[in-house]
Parts: C-alpha cells; structure tokens; sequence
C-alpha cells in the first residue's frame, strides 16, 4: 500500500513507547478498544504484525521495529514542517504541557505564553494535561512544544530551565475528620488510604512522598489514581482517602465537598521545570527558548 493513514501511525508510535495499550490510549485520550482497532487496520494495510501481545503489555516485532525506526523520523519532520509553516504564517498553536488545568493560570506559564506570543506573532494556545512521564514523552514525540514538570527530571533527551516553587498541600473530603484541623502533618496521614498516581507517572514526586512518610514511621496506604482529569477529585468526593498534591491546584478547587489543608511538617519545596526537547525542538520551542535566552531570562 502507497499511504499510511498519519493518525494511526501516530497511535503506532504512542503504543511502541509505551508498550501498554491502556497507556497509550490514556495518553492519546481514547477508548483501549479504539486504539486497538486502530492498529489492526495499520497492520491490515501494511500486511504485517507490527506487535507482539503478553500480559504485561506489547512488543515491537520486527516489522513494527523496522516501521518505528524508518518512519518516525519521517513522520516527525513533516509534523515540524507543518508547524513551521503556521508559525511563518501567524496560525501557530502553540502546546504546553501542564500537570493539571489549573496551572493554565500559573504566572510561569503565563509568562511562556506570552513570550511565545511576542515571539512568533498570533496564535492560539493548547493546554494539554501530562504528568511528568507523558509530558516527557509528548516533548520528545514534539507533540508538544514546552512542558511543565516538576523536578527531578530523569531524562537526558530533554532540556530544561527552572519555572517555579510550589509546596506540597493535603486535599480531602470536606467532612472528614482532619478537615477540622487549620494544618497537617505527614504522620497524620498514616490511619487513611492516601489517593496518588503511579510511580512511573511522576517518579520524583512519588519517591519524595514515600520516604517522607516512612521518614514519619508508617509506610503508605497508597491507591492508584488513573491519570485522566478529574478522576482524583471524584475519589475524594467519594470518600476513597486523602492525596497530596500541589498547593497551587489545590487552591484552585471549586468543589465544595473537597477542602485543602497545608502540610507544615515535613517542610518540603516543590521545584518546577520548562521543558522541551533537546535533540529535535519543535520550531515553536526554540523561538520560545531562543526568546527567553536575548532577553537573559529563565522563565
């Protein structure tokens, strides 16, 4: 066959760097049977097994190695040329990637839009929501121009500026018994199940919540929150435990059944990153990184 539909290749590429079909389709926000059904049609149309299915995930067979190691670097210089084309053209949607939505409003990422702004003319601007893993990935896939992440950051194929500080608040159902309380403790936390994402979504962040409660004598009831919005909120609200988040989102909450309480002990300070990629920057990050760099700025 001559053509390849670009979504599915896309959805290819997705799946081969996470090897798990429900992150994949988590990351490309759809259905695990869409996503399935989408690459059996590709390998219909290439007539070829492009992975090799067992229980904990996939494997690129061959072909799928060979499909992945050709036509990725195709597929992302064509997706370069479109975007450099909308950014000479004054269309140029620009997409950051944030850990939650509320942090569209955060004053560093502000900053970065507007710089892009300034730098390349008009355009609009796509907030996408990505842990840390993700939005790594999605910089390197250049299906994102720059991301906010917090710190550590444990990847060498990306580059990185400091952005921000936040500190670490506890949010909970609004009836429970610790909302009676003005400020919070890690050991405080022991009796309840403490609702968090798992370790390969933020690393940094879930190793520094595990040694601060061990730290504390207790080890952690965590549960899996499922990386999709508001599924966390809808645990709590349910009664399902407490988490630990940043302070900045949870100033943001608007439910009335879910409260927020600053976690005093132990002092902890949340470091935040810009992110891009540093082997192949979309034309976008690099007038934003190149921007910050004239004026002598970190953003």
């Amino acid at each position: 066959m001559d053509t390849v539909d670009g979504t599915r290749l896309r959805y290819f590429f997705v799946l081969a760097d996470e090897g798990h079909v429900g992150r994949a389709a988590t990351r490309l926000g759809i259905a695990q049977p869409s996503l399935s059904q989408q690459i059996r049609r590709l390998e219909r149309e290439l007539g070829v097994t492009l992975f090799r299915r067992h229980p904990k995930g996939v494997d690129l067979t061959e072909a799928g190695a060979r499909l992945d190691r050709e036509a990725r670097p195709a597929y992302r210089a064509l997706a370069d040329a479109v975007r450099a084309v909308r950014v000479t053209s004054g269309s140029a949607a620009v997409r950051i990637g944030v850990c939650h939505a509320a942090f569209a409003e955060h004053p560093a990422v502000a900053a970065v839009a507007d710089i892009a702004g300034t730098a390349i003319g008009a355009f609009n601007v796509e907030y996408v929501s990505a842990l840390n893993s993700e939005a790594i990935a999605l910089v390197r896939s250049g299906d994102l121009d720059v991301a906010f992440i917090y710190d550590p950051l444990e990847d060498t194929e990306v580059d990185a500026v400091p952005a921000f500080t936040d500190t670490p608040a506890v949010v909970l159902p609004a009836d429970h018994v610790l909302a009676e309380q003005d400020v919070l403790t890690i050991d405080e936390l022991a009796p309840y199940p403490i609702l968090w994402w798992e370790r390969d979504a933020i690393p940094g962040t879930y190793d520094a919540l595990v040694s601060a409660c061990r730290r504390a004598g207790f080890e952690p009831q965590l549960i899996d929150v499922p990386d999709i919005p508001g599924v966390l909120a809808g645990m709590l609200a349910e009664g399902a435990g407490v988490s630990v988040i940043s302070e900045f989102v949870a100033r943001a909450n608007t439910d009335p059944a879910i409260v927020w309480r600053p976690l005093i002990r132990p002092r902890v300070v949340l470091n935040g990153l810009m992110i891009w990629s540093r082997g192949t920057p979309t034309p976008i990050a690099v007038a934003i990184v190149t921007a910050l760099e004239r004026a002598g700025l970190t953003v």
